[in-house]
């Protein structure tokens, strides 16, 4: 009977087919109603939806459901069926918070089974894919638009529209009864009420409409409902705010007590002009971070607020709906999905209901009639309906402390106390079970999660709840390598240790790591105790940005005995005296926190979270070690190692609780933080990585990150407060951050022993931002004592929140120091016995953008008598810095600058050719400069030349004897302050009058050959006439330097007239105008034909564009510019008018007459000095000449002459060298490793009128290949 009368009622609705039988008790009475009611539903099984690849992989339905004939009102509908038991698992209604918002929200964002793909908008449709946390998984789930106007639920009559907490809540009821009566399978189905924010005030009462219904045995299987963080309406949701925002640090301590004080515990309504100060400092310091979710950015909101007037707790929902990235990205794709036809079509959208959609319509007219939902909660929980109350513990919307306190405010008692509840075995959040059934729960926010999964976390609460902690899940990839930063060490050197007691290298490779550092490494070690033999070890990491300015900066590991990996290089600024000037701060966390005072009472400035003993220890209740005390939003892990069996302090013990990592037992998983330690633990004792890093065999067995337990350390500084006082009070800056989600050292612990101190505010507490977003807070205080969280930063807030800790550190270093760290500084310089300065150099006047390769100036002292410094311009290799020959650069004259060679010849600039037009000459890249193949340093030797000087003008009388032993003075101590690169091959070379070295271009040598050579090369080129070179051979017996008697004088002189009428340098080139050293009047003495062709760089008169010395004009009006000798650090007052070449300015005596017995010892020996003064291993010596064949300065036949005087065997017989197929010039080699070549084309410095063929001519030998 119970069947027939359930077909007719199928029959009497027409359209509401009964797909199955109902079971009989539960339906009966229900569907009485709806036989009174018109059947007025439609709805659709959606197998396809656009940006979703296939068929979808769950039942999904979408529908209306008309629930008031009036005004023609229709509710919208999607309802997704349980993928894993339809039939018996639970029915869940979701509702979306607002009011207005689409239920939608809940299908992609929250619970549902899709998602969208967070990928760069290209213009075409968002893609979704599926969602593995979806709670569709164990329920089928009915997400609603309600109330009418949300979504696509839309209204006939406007006057539909007009509805409130009441109204739209009993449309709910309607709206269930209807679709239970199109859907009576599901009527046996436990159901629940689910949803978040304002769905959390008018879920409960839906509820008390629907129970009522089921006293009448009119409804389904009502078993309880489900809020999340949900509003409630009453003061309470906003009164707990402040309280909230001080235990997060958003609000500091002053302003919370002056709140407290003043406000009464009433922060709604104020009463008095004191709390609304209070109040209004407070909102202040709120808009600076996401109420939803304090972690996330804040961005900008994607609806705007409702003209009408709403109440202070709806403005503050509303601020929430935003826009952009990171969650509201997702806001923007359901927006352009969903406005998309064929998205409208596929979810059978009536056409004509609703225009734009949008996911929440804030400015729909809706009365907030409900005060409060406390009572309807009570009501419900006392009446049996289970409730599940759950925060998300990072709300400030809604923070749980205000959940808590009207749960508290219904006075149940307490059946399960607090504690926590775990997923994958580790702590999710925290539950809390009153009697009555009424469960709260927090979940512990983690941005490494979906807030899907969160919420999965909690929906798997009740079957989980007592599950034992197990591994860390294999969810998410490893984090960063804590320890694996590679840390500016760095510290002052005592003066008593000699500067060459460290040893360190270049590191350019890692294993593990892709190519090539792209930053400069340096390890090392430096011995600080002889008779223990104590060596620590450092890693070096120069500026990115500004070496030769920025700050330097020693950073310390907590631990103790944590690895810095971990280390104070006591004489490290010894070895590297180039960055005495820079300013210095020491900085550490956790542990470092304590003893950087300590060793800032001795030298410089800054530290980080300080662990202090008075206020930092904390009484470690059982419920904390349910967390990761490092990061209470981590997971906590296994530890990687035991606690040491020595007996510790309580302060230490905490630490090593944290310290877990030196040899895991067991592989943690990796969303584990400590799977990066575990990771460097195994980098670490891997040969290749010891390889690589330069370690020391047999020094260290088997690395741990941190040694606790198995070496003794003393703690004997019972607290550092003393030094922070004392420090903060002499005028250094001090830096102290805490992260504030730390429960090793809670923020609130640093806080209290700063203001222990009693300085007075300087600048109160307020947001500090990184990219427009609140990064933390932050408050000054006098003597320089800066305060600063970092928001969602762990223990240590470097390793987690890196890129605001750079924020921070970067604007701490980039302020000027203080002048009693100058003078420190200054006086420990003096006491240092290394003397040299220098600087890195990024920008040059002249060349757009920041320099291509690396460039350091400086002045190296040679002679302290006189006080005459050597200045340098180093150019680093641009291929392989640590492998690559290094090559002493000097440039002819003599007295003529480094520089010349560094924009003419082998250096990595070249001056652009344009006609002068009153602006600074620019500079660009020489795309064939030896830099690309060898590391070079460009000497301005002798002192006089370019920016050398002496301060005594004693100084200036050098000659080729003092100027050499200056340049091996001067070697030693750059090698000194650049220890890395001495195991490099090394190189001297140059051109001209700087010959005398090992690689050498158109070197002048003997005047006996040199000048002897010209007469003959002359006619052999066509510059004079067989009967002029006939007469000079008869008359002047081969000597064309010292002319004996008046025929050969005459000869000489008409040949003279002949060849001023080219270029000495390249006869092939214009002879341009220049300001030429007159000749002597007597004879041609072999300084002579030099003078004639060092010309200065500022001629007469402008050359014209298309002669050689064009470029020197311009490189006189560069070099004197100011903005140029700021840029590379010229010391004031030492130099004034630069010239290229001051021949004419300074003594210098030619002490020696010929270099050739030189070539012959070095070249005979058949060894070659890695630098012999200061090293004891030998190699072989390699020596190359090149010279331009159209170079009468030093013709290559005079080269040929003496070299020919060696009687050196010939290997290679003279032949042609080739570039790209083409002859370059000629070569031929000798034994003794002597290679002999020209450069077809070319002039007196060859390389600088044939920088391709010289290029390619370094490369080569360089290289140990033939030419």
């Amino acid at each position: 009977m119970v069947l027939e009368l359930l077909t007719m009622a199928a029959h009497r609705v027409g359209r509401c087919m009964l797909l199955q039988p109902p079971r009989l008790a539960t339906c009966v009475l229900f569907l009485l109603l709806p036989l009174l009611l018109p059947c007025s539903a439609s709805s659709s099984v959606i197998t396809h939806l656009p940006g979703f690849h296939g068929r979808l992989p769950f039942h999904l339905e979408t529908g209306y459901v008309g629930v008031d004939e009036e005004t023609g009102t229709e509710l919208f509908y999607y309802f997704v069926e349980s993928e894993r038991s339809p039939s018996t698992g639970p029915v869940i209604l979701w509702l979306t918070g607002g009011p207005g918002c689409s239920g939608f929200s809940g299908v992609v964002f929250e619970v549902g089974p899709m998602k969208y793909v967070l990928e760069p908008y290209n213009g075409s449709l968002p893609r979704l894919v599926y969602n593995q946390y979806s709670w569709t998984q164990m329920a089928s789930i009915l997400f609603l638009d309600t109330p009418v106007g949300s979504g696509f639920s839309y209204a006939h009559d406007p006057k539909g529209y007009n509805v409130g907490d009441i109204s739209s809540s009993l449309q709910v009821v309607t709206f269930l009864k209807k679709w239970f009566n199109d859907h009576p399978r599901y009527l046996s189905n436990h159901f629940y009420v689910g949803g978040s924010s304002y769905a959390g005030k008018v879920i409960p009462i839906i509820m008390k409409f629907i129970s009522e219904g089921i006293e009448q045995r009119q409804q389904p299987l009502l078993q309880g409902y489900i809020v999340g963080n949900p509003i409630t309406g009453s003061k309470i949701d906003d009164n707990f705010k402040i309280p909230y925002s001080h235990g997060v640090g958003i609000i500091s301590d002053q302003l919370y007590e002056a709140a407290v004080a003043n406000c009464n515990g009433d922060y709604v309504t104020t009463t008095n002009e004191l709390c609304a100060k209070a109040l209004n400092a407070i909102d202040n310091l709120m808009s600076e971070v996401d109420y939803g979710n304090i972690l996330d950015d804040k961005c900008v909101r994607a609806t705007p607020k409702p003209i009408n007037e709403v109440s202070r707790s709806r403005s503050l929902l509303e601020d929430y709906i935003r826009l952009s990235e990171p969650t509201s990205y997702r806001y923007y794709l359901s927006f352009l999905w969903m406005n998309n036809n064929l998205t409208r079509e596929a979810l059978k959208i009536k056409k004509g209901t609703v225009g734009e959609w949008i996911r929440c319509k804030t400015g729909l007219p809706y009365v907030q009639d409900v005060a409060s939902s406390i009572k309807y909660h009570f009501d419900l929980t006392t009446g049996g309906y289970r409730a599940l109350v759950f925060s998300g513990d990072h709300d400030l919307i809604l923070p749980f402390l205000s959940t808590q306190a009207w749960i508290r405010s219904l006075n149940f008692s307490i059946v399960d106390e607090w504690r926590a509840w775990h997923v994958d075995g580790q702590a999710a959040g925290f539950t809390i079970l009153y009697a009555n059934n009424l469960t709260f729960a927090t979940v512990k926010s983690n941005k490494r999660k979906p807030a899907a999964t969160l919420l999965l976390d909690l929906l798997t609460m009740g079957s989980h709840r007592h599950r034992s902690a197990g591994q860390c899940s294999l969810v998410q990839p490893p984090r960063l390598i804590t320890c694996l930063l590679l840390l500016l060490l760095l510290l002052l050197s005592p003066p008593a240790l000699p500067c060459s007691a460290s040893s360190s290298s270049v590191i350019t490779h890692l294993p593990g790591f892709l190519g090539r550092l792209p930053f400069y490494l340096e390890t090392g070690y430096i011995g600080i105790e002889e008779k223990t033999g104590t060596e620590l070890f450092y890693y070096f990491v120069e500026s990115e940005t500004n070496p030769d300015t920025d700050p330097l900066v020693l950073w310390l590991v907590g631990g103790p005995r944590c690895s810095a990996f971990s280390g104070l290089a006591y004489e490290w600024l010894n070895d590297h005296p180039r960055y005495r000037s820079h300013n210095f701060y020491v900085g550490g966390a956790s542990y470092a926190g304590k003893v950087v005072p300590v060793i800032v009472q001795y030298i410089s400035e800054g530290c980080g979270n300080a662990l202090q003993r008075r206020f930092c220890e904390p009484n470690k209740p059982i419920l904390m070690s349910e967390v990761s005390d490092g990061n209470i939003l981590e997971d906590k892990c296994v530890k990687a190692a035991p606690k040491p069996t020595i007996d510790v302090s309580a302060s230490r013990a905490l630490l090593e609780e944290y310290s877990r990592l030196s040899k895991p037992p067991i592989r943690p998983s990796m969303n584990c933080a400590s799977y990066g330690y575990y990771l460097s633990y195994c980098w670490m004792n891997d040969n290749t990585t010891r390889d690589a890093l330069k370690i020391k065999k047999g020094t260290i067995g088997e690395w741990l990150r941190c040694n606790r337990g198995v070496f003794p350390y003393a703690k004997d500084i019972p607290n550092a407060l003393d030094y922070h006082f004392n420090l903060t009070t002499r005028g250094y800056r001090a830096l102290v951050m805490s992260g504030d989600h730390d429960l090793k050292v809670p923020f609130l612990s640093t806080q209290a022993w700063i203001r222990s101190f009693n300085f007075f505010i300087v600048d109160d507490w307020r947001a500090w931002h990184v990219d427009g977003q609140a990064a933390g807070f932050t408050i000054t205080y006098a003597n320089n004592l800066t305060f600063a969280t970092v928001k969602g930063g762990s223990h240590v807030a470097t390793v987690n929140k890196p890129k605001e800790s750079f924020a921070m550190g970067k604007r701490l270093l980039q302020l000027q120091p203080l002048r009693t760290c100058i003078l420190f500084l200054l006086l420990l310089l003096l006491l240092l016995p290394c003397s040299a300065s220098s600087s890195v150099i990024t920008h040059l006047p002249g060349f757009h953008g920041r320099l291509r390769f690396y460039l350091e100036t400086g002045y190296v002292s040679v002679d302290e008598e006189t006080g005459t410094e050597l200045f340098y311009y180093f150019v680093e290799s641009e291929r392989s810095p640590s492998t690559d020959p290094v090559i002493l650069w000097l440039t002819g004259g003599p007295l003529c600058s480094g520089f010349t060679a560094l924009v003419f010849e082998v250096g990595p600039m070249n001056f652009v050719l344009a006609p002068y037009n009153g602006s600074l000459p620019r500079l660009v890249n020489n795309q064939y400069s030896w830099t690309k193949i060898a590391s070079i340093i460009f000497l301005d030797t002798p002192v006089g030349s370019g920016f050398s000087y002496a301060r005594d003008p004693k100084g200036y009388n050098v000659g080729d004897i003092s100027s050499s032993l200056q340049v091996v003075t001067f070697l030693k101590k750059w090698f000194n302050d650049h220890p890395s690169y001495l195991s490099n091959h090394f190189y001297v070379g140059g051109s001209s009058y700087a010959g005398k070295g090992y690689m050498v271009g158109s070197p002048l040598t003997d005047p006996k050959y040199d000048r002897n050579s010209i007469i003959p090369y002359a006619h052999g080129v066509g510059i004079i006439s067989d009967q002029l070179y006939e007469a000079a051979v008869a008359n002047c017996k081969g000597d064309y330097v010292n002319p004996t008697n008046e025929i050969c004088a005459n000869v000489l002189n008409a040949v003279d007239n002949l060849m001023s009428e080219l270029d000495n340098g390249d006869i092939l080139l214009d002879k341009c105008a220049g300001r030429l050293i007159p000749k002597p009047i007597n004879g041609v003495s072999s300084r002579a034909l030099l003078e004639e062709y060092s010309r200065l760089s500022e001629p007469t008169a402008r050359p014209t564009i298309n002669c050689f010395s064009y470029r020197f004009y311009l490189l006189n009006i560069w070099m004197n510019d100011k903005a140029t000798r700021d840029a590379l650090k010229i010391k004031k007052g030492t130099v004034g008018v630069w010239t290229r070449c001051n021949t004419e300015v300074f003594p210098y005596a030619r002490d020696v007459p010929s270099t050739i017995q030189y070539h012959l010892n070095l070249t005979t020996r058949g060894y070659r000095a890695l630098l012999e003064s200061y090293s004891t291993s030998y190699n072989y010596y390699q020596l190359s000449w090149c010279s331009g064949d159209h170079d009468l300065m030093v013709p290559f036949l005079g080269t040929q002459a003496w070299i020919r005087s060696l009687n050196f065997t010939i290997i290679d017989d003279w032949r042609a060298w080739h570039l790209d197929g083409q002859a370059a010039g000629f070569t031929v080699m000798y034994d003794n490793n002597l290679t002999f070549a020209t450069l077809k084309g070319s002039g007196h410095a060859p390389i600088s009128y044939k920088p391709k063929q010289g290029f390619a001519m370094g490369q080569r030998w360089l290289d140990r290949k033939p030419l």
